[in-house]
């Protein structure tokens, strides 16, 4: 127990300090420790921030097979799809989000981008404005979609 309080501990640290190495490495360790979703969760978000596309969705999968009915996961392994470019996997993960909470903005906005991405005009309004009507911003989707359009 005070080998996982002492990694979760530093791992934070390191987090707020943004330095996402050093908190992969403790986060990997307290997971090892004591597997949990949501600590299975950070280690991916820490992961994709750093662009370990592949690492992320790893975690946020075991996330997934711990909490198989939490939205945020399926929708977080959607948006490392997105990350990658494959907008198809990304629209069956993000609709998987949708099975579990209809409307769970973050799945809404990343069907809405890879709609974008795919000039699929309709289908990215639709979910566009359900994105929108569920708290998400405008300008955001419309910004990610831009950025992922110069990568292309």
């Amino acid at each position: 127990k005070e080998q996982y309080a002492v990694a979760i501990a530093t791992a934070h640290a390191w987090k707020v300090q943004n330095n996402y190495k050093n908190a992969i490495r403790e986060y990997n360790k307290a997971v090892v420790l004591h597997p949990t979703a949501s600590l299975a969760f950070t280690l991916g978000d820490s992961y994709q921030r750093l662009g370990y596309l592949d690492k992320a969705r790893d975690s946020y999968e075991f996330a997934q097979e711990l909490d198989p009915g939490n939205a945020k996961y399926s929708s977080c392994i959607a948006t490392t799809y997105v990350g990658d470019g494959n907008y198809n996997t990304a629209i069956d993960y993000a609709t998987e989000a949708l099975n579990i909470d209809e409307n769970f903005a973050q799945a809404l906005a990343t069907l809405s981008i890879c709609y974008g991405m795919r000039d699929n005009a309709m289908m990215h309004h639709h979910y566009l404005n359900l994105a929108v009507k569920n708290g998400y911003s405008k300008q955001k989707i419309m910004d990610t979609i831009k950025a992922l359009k110069k990568r292309q």
